[in-house]
């Protein structure tokens, strides 16, 4: 966890809000390419996870309650990373600072997502449904509920003009051509599975 990259953040009752030169950093930007803002931030989250994280924000300025959440943040170049953000309460007058940390947690979900992939793909690859199959590789590979994985094979059949037994059997493809080198990241894996889904040729 030592080499994860984080930066903090400050949201004040009043006075200027603060971003530090790491935060910047972690969301692919300079100091001071965009006023240090809770809105600014928000931007960076996925669309559906920002009323929430807005949310626990300014329940710990009003009552103190402090958070820890983790989100899709998108950066400034558009990859998208995990990032867990949490923030505590500090009394300032009326209301308290929100000071905060936001944390790039995604090489530590990579190496996990790996680890998991490495034991569990065998126990996939048993007799079963090819689209049980590729659900399973789904939600290990992107951490996804079963209705999740269901709906990104949809999304695959629908671009590439398949049915979903077909996207679900070039998903197990790719994931059995990259059984042999997971690397440490499970970058390789990602990056198959992603090509299978997408229909482009991996990175």
């Amino acid at each position: 966890m030592d080499d994860l990259q984080s930066g903090q953040f400050l949201v004040p009752v009043q006075g200027r809000p603060w971003w530090s030169d790491e935060l910047y950093a972690v969301l692919g930007m300079s100091p001071g390419d965009v006023p240090p803002t809770l809105d600014a931030l928000l931007r960076h989250v996925r669309v559906d996870e920002r009323e929430a994280l807005r949310r626990a924000v300014e329940e710990c300025a009003r009552g103190g309650a402090a958070f820890a959440q983790v989100h899709t943040v998108k950066r400034l170049e558009g990859e998208s990373r995990v990032m867990a953000i949490a923030g505590v309460a500090e009394p300032a007058g009326p209301g308290h600072d929100v000071r905060g940390v936001v944390v790039d947690v995604s090489p530590d979900v990579r190496a996990r997502a790996a680890r998991a992939v490495n034991a569990k793909l065998p126990e996939l690859l048993a007799e079963r449904p090819v689209v049980e199959q590729a659900i399973g590789c789904l939600g290990l590979v992107y951490g996804v509920d079963r209705a999740g994985a269901l709906e990104m094979l949809r999304w695959s059949a629908d671009r590439r003009d398949v049915d979903v037994t077909a996207a679900a059997r070039l998903v197990m493809q790719a994931a059995v051509a990259a059984r042999g080198d997971l690397g440490t990241q499970g970058g390789r894996l990602e990056r198959a599975v992603a090509s299978a889904l997408d229909d482009t040729p991996p990175a």
